[in-house]
C-alpha cells in the first residue's frame, strides 16, 4: 500500500458576513423581481406537489 502524506498551511480569511447573508444584492433582488412578475401572471402554472407536478409533465 502506498502512502501520501499531505501538508498544507491553514490562514484566517475573513469573510464579511453582512455582505454574504441579511443584505440582498443585485442579482438576489433581480430574481426576486423576476419571480414575482412569474407569481403575477396569470398563464404561470405553480405546483405545491410534487406529483401534481409529475402529473402535469405525462400530460
Amino acid at each position: 500500500m502506498s502512502k501520501i502524506t499531505l501538508q498544507a498551511d491553514i490562514q484566517k480569511v475573513d469573510f464579511p458576513i453582512e455582505e454574504i447573508i441579511g443584505i440582498p444584492n443585485t442579482v438576489t433582488i433581480k430574481a426576486m423581481e423576476e419571480a414575482q412578475k412569474l407569481m403575477n401572471d396569470k398563464n404561470t402554472k405553480f405546483f405545491t406537489d410534487l406529483r401534481d407536478f409529475l402529473d402535469y409533465l405525462k400530460k
